[in-house]
């Protein structure tokens, strides 16, 4: 599948670390309307790695939803995934280079602006800044610069950019203004009391981001935010 800047709106970050049913997870997901699925699995190996992303690879498939598998070119290249989640970004030319050659696009998560990248690679389609806020899934080896850094690297970025890292559906409308096409999570999704309206918020949030890489106005963000049907109550758990 070829990358849209759309496909960031909901973005579900899975694995073994973070739900203990992947698979089923994954499928529910799928089904409330994730645009995107990211696999991060750390704690499966050999076959079951590959068993578990085979399957959430045909799940996604049939209801044409974006699937990315964190660090493994070899294993996204055998179940036909659409690209590679490079966590590591010093690593993301070695593993755009490999992604491109097996006819995968990569995307590659950074801290703030400093760390865009001046020579952008082959196939890299979107940068992930996180994190955003404080969350238990992200690392914070550098201090948090929250909103402000986030909206300096979309103003900055050739590229679309994807919000990570203590993502609610109570921060939702502060991100968009930032002017990100989307935000990727894990426990607002895992524990959504309604899975279905969490998803449609996520993406009734950012579905107005694909016409244009930023806003180029406040008034631009005010018309859309306007517009934009009023988010249910919050499940304010992070990332």
């Amino acid at each position: 599948m070829e990358f849209k800047a759309e496909q960031l709106a909901s973005t579900l970050i899975i694995g073994s670390d973070y739900v203990a049913d992947v698979a089923g997870f994954a499928d529910k997901a799928v089904n409330a309307g994730v645009t995107m699925i990211i696999l991060n699995e750390t704690r499966l190996e050999g076959v079951e790695k590959q068993n578990l992303a085979q399957y959430i690879r045909d799940i996604t498939r049939a209801k044409q939803v974006a699937f990315l598998i964190a660090d493994d070119v070899k294993l996204a290249e055998a179940v036909a995934a659409d690209g590679v989640y490079v966590s590591d970004r010093h690593q993301v030319a070695e593993v755009s280079a490999a992604a491109v050659v097996a006819g995968l696009y990569t995307g590659v998560a950074i801290n703030n602006r400093t760390e865009l990248l001046e020579d952008v690679p082959a196939g890299l389609a979107f940068y992930s800044v996180s994190p955003v806020y404080p969350s238990a899934h992200v690392d914070e080896t550098q201090p948090i610069e929250h909103l402000a850094g986030l909206t300096t690297v979309v103003q900055n970025s050739t590229l679309p950019v994807v919000a990570m890292g203590g993502i609610t559906m109570a921060r939702l409308k502060d991100i968009v203004r930032m002017g990100v096409h989307g935000a990727a999570a894990v426990d607002a999704f895992v524990n959504a009391e309604d899975l279905d309206a969490t998803v449609k918020a996520f993406n009734d949030t950012f579905g107005g981001m694909t016409s244009t890489k930023h806003w180029e106005t406040p008034a631009m963000v005010w018309q859309f935010l306007v517009s934009t049907p009023t988010l249910s109550k919050a499940s304010c758990t992070n990332k």
